[in-house]
């Protein structure tokens, strides 16, 4: 599983992914997990945890959302779980291996408008 902790910050998500990865480290403590890391996070992420954490290489918010959605979908490891707390999830295509991956996605996304919405909802046309 690689975790993008990039768009984390203080007062920002960051106690809620490190409670949330704590809590990872100590019921999965062999899962494979990878979490990428902002300069104005990776000390706290580091001190936090006892993950490998990993240094994006990002510098501001745009570069963060130019490798979100170009670089890091090209890092991840076929077969993994991209999990993206906080931030927007890659628009290229990434394999899903399993459905943990879209806990955090946003039920009223543009993504799901369209002539089949879930669970009955109203598509924008309609509003």
């Amino acid at each position: 599983m690689v975790v993008d902790a990039t768009a984390i910050r203080l007062g920002g998500g960051l106690s809620y992914v490190t409670r949330q990865l704590r809590g990872v480290e100590r019921v999965a403590p062999d899962l494979d997990v990878r979490v990428v890391s902002a300069p104005w996070n990776d000390a706290a992420l580091r001190e936090a945890l006892d993950l490998p954490v990993e240094p994006s290489g990002v510098r501001s918010t745009r570069g963060r959302l130019v490798h979100e959605q170009f670089g890091l979908p090209r890092h991840v490891p076929s077969g993994a779980v991209l999990h993206c707390p906080g931030n927007l999830a890659p628009i290229l295509p990434v394999t899903i291996t399993s459905d943990t991956a879209a806990e955090d996605c946003d039920p009223y996304s543009a993504t799901i408008w369209g002539s089949s919405s879930p669970r009955g909802m109203d598509t924008p046309e309609s509003l």
